[in-house]
């Protein structure tokens, strides 16, 4: 049938319309998308670009020059806020417990607006030229750890060669002595008053060398399995040192070892896991059962010790076990962390493997 020039000439417009519309449309679609992504875009520009506070340390070191051994030197860091953003003190990590650190933690500083750090450095378990670092963590974007240092020289009125008792590795059934020779660097006469130790675990004892002293020192059969931490004091007539400390160090070996027997989990961000491993060893077969986990923040104890870490037990034989744990940082918590794992196992002869940790949660 042919169709009238009319219906042709309208069934052609429709067509174009059609396609008309159908370009318009693809161009919307098109012009929306690239409108939602330059949005994005500069949204995450926005986020991204959000200034930050910068740290900036009126002294970076500080060095409280010659002090006696057995005093304790306080000192302040002040820092301003050089950025365009707000600045906040996170924490703040020492590389040993000589030093007490309090930061104004949490506390949100303003551009040009100044805080201080304080550090008090105690000196009793020092001789010589020391030198100790301080790690500042912060919510600055370029630079977020910082590291402040103290420096000292320490006098001390006694010597003590070696400055501690070391017995290394040992077998609890060949435990050996240890000597420490107390060198009088006084002008008086040195007297010891009294010794302070575990007798639980130690025998201590001294003659007198002219005008020093020996220190004995043996291990008894009941210390403890794994690595063995104490000190003796030693109450003296010295002004400045009255009581001198002598660490006491071992690893004493058994039916099960443990390495490494001292865990560092490092600094966790919130939220954040960190995992380590350890490997244990026996001459004879033996199961982990359970374990017991003692946790300390800030010096406190916390209950939480059992639910912050995971402690994984996978046997590669009869005789080791590989141990994976993991310690998780919540939130909520910052500080420096310390405590112990506790290894249940079967054997008779060492029904527990103590494992010491330490970690910072930021």
């Amino acid at each position: 049938m042919t169709l009238h020039p009319c219906a042709t000439r309208l069934r052609l417009c429709i067509q174009t319309i059609l396609v008309l519309i159908s370009v318009e449309s693809l161009v919307s679609t098109a012009f929306a998308a690239k409108t939602r992504g330059e949005i994005d875009s500069n949204k995450n520009n926005k986020l991204t670009n959000e200034p930050s506070g910068v740290l900036s340390f009126e002294k970076p070191t500080i060095d409280f020059g010659t002090v006696n051994r057995g005093q304790k030197m306080s000192a302040v860091f002040t820092f301003t806020n050089i950025g365009k953003g707000p600045l906040i003190i996170q924490g703040v990590q020492s590389s040993c417990d000589c030093t007490t650190v309090t930061p104004q933690k949490g506390k949100v500083f303003g551009p040009n607006e100044t805080g201080t750090i304080e550090v008090v450095f105690d000196s009793k378990d020092y001789s010589g030229k020391v030198t100790k670092a301080l790690t500042v963590i912060s919510n600055e974007r370029s630079m977020s750890d910082r590291t402040l240092s103290i420096t000292a020289t320490v006098n001390s009125e006694l010597d003590a060669s070696p400055p501690l008792a070391d017995f290394g590795k040992v077998i609890p059934n060949q435990l050996s002595q240890q000597t420490i020779h107390l060198k009088n660097k006084m002008k008086s006469e040195l007297k010891i008053e009294k010794l302070r130790y575990n007798s639980e675990f130690l025998d201590v004892g001294y003659t007198k060398e002219g005008s020093d002293y020996a220190i004995y020192v043996k291990l008894k059969p009941s210390a403890p399995i794994g690595f063995f931490k104490e000190t003796i004091w030693i109450e003296n007539n010295s002004t400045a040192l009255p009581e001198m400390p002598i660490p006491v160090r071992a690893t004493i070996e058994a039916q099960i070892a443990a390495t490494p027997a001292y865990i560092e989990f490092g600094s966790i961000a919130v939220t954040e896991k960190s995992a380590r491993q350890v490997a244990l060893l026996s001459l004879e077969g033996f199961d982990v059962t359970s374990n017991l986990i003692e946790l300390n923040l800030n010096g406190l104890k916390s209950d939480d010790g059992q639910a912050l870490m995971a402690v994984r037990v996978a046997p590669a034989n009869k005789n080791s076990k590989n141990i994976s744990l993991e310690l998780m940082n919540p939130g909520g918590k910052s500080g420096n962390v310390h405590g112990k794992i506790t290894l249940l196992t079967t054997n008779p002869q060492q029904k527990n493997v103590t494992l010491d940790f330490y970690a910072f949660f930021r």
